[in-house]
C-alpha cells in the first residue's frame, strides 16, 4: 500500500537519506479497503501511511529491486527474440 514497507523499503535501499526516521507509530493498518479507491486516503489516514512501514528495511528493499530487475530482463529478452 502507499508508503508502506514496499515502498519505503526500495526508498530505503535507494534513496536513505528521503525517508524519516520510522516508527511502529508510522503504521497505519486497514482492515477494510473496500472503497478506498473511490473515498481516497484521506478517508483512512491522515499521514498517507497505509500499511506497516516499520517493517520496512534497505535489505528488503534491495531483495524486491533485484526481483523486478531479473523478471524485467527476462520480459525484456522475450520481446527482444520476437
Amino acid at each position: 500500500m502507499h508508503a508502506g514497507k514496499l515502498e519505503t523499503s526500495l526508498l530505503l535501499h535507494a534513496y536513505p537519506d528521503l525517508v524519516d526516521p520510522i516508527t511502529s507509530a508510522d503504521d497505519t493498518v486497514i482492515e477494510d479497503r473496500y472503497h478506498m479507491l473511490t473515498t481516497g486516503l484521506a478517508h483512512h489516514t491522515i499521514t498517507g501511511v497505509v500499511d506497516r512501514r516499520s517493517l520496512a528495511s534497505a535489505d528488503k528493499g534491495k531483495a524486491v529491486l533485484e526481483s523486478l530487475t531479473n523478471s524485467f530482463a527476462a520480459l525484456l529478452g522475450l520481446l527482444s527474440a520476437s
